[in-house]
């Protein structure tokens, strides 16, 4: 899939999601059916803060959940963890 991508000229990272390294700064982020493959509260936390470090000012991400059971879960972690950040 990521040759795929490359071909048609799409950027792609082969890489730990966690700890993203990358030297560029994105207007938008896709990321499918990814999120809902990272587990437990402390890898998403480090999962969205490494995605939105590649984000430039205002920059979006677009992702979605996989299944609708695995959206759901990330979603309400996601809002937990925005819960808890900003106390």
């Amino acid at each position: 899939m990521l040759q795929s991508a490359k071909r048609k000229g799409i950027n792609t990272y082969k890489t730990d999601i966690c700890k993203l390294d990358i030297d560029r700064k994105y207007d938008i982020i896709l990321c499918f059916d990814t999120l809902g493959h990272v587990s437990g509260k402390d890898n998403l936390r480090k999962t969205l803060f490494s995605i939105s470090e590649c984000l430039k000012h205002n920059g979006v991400l677009i992702c979605d959940g996989g299944t609708r059971k695995k959206a759901q879960n990330m979603i309400s972690k996601i809002c937990l963890l925005l819960l808890l950040t900003r106390t």
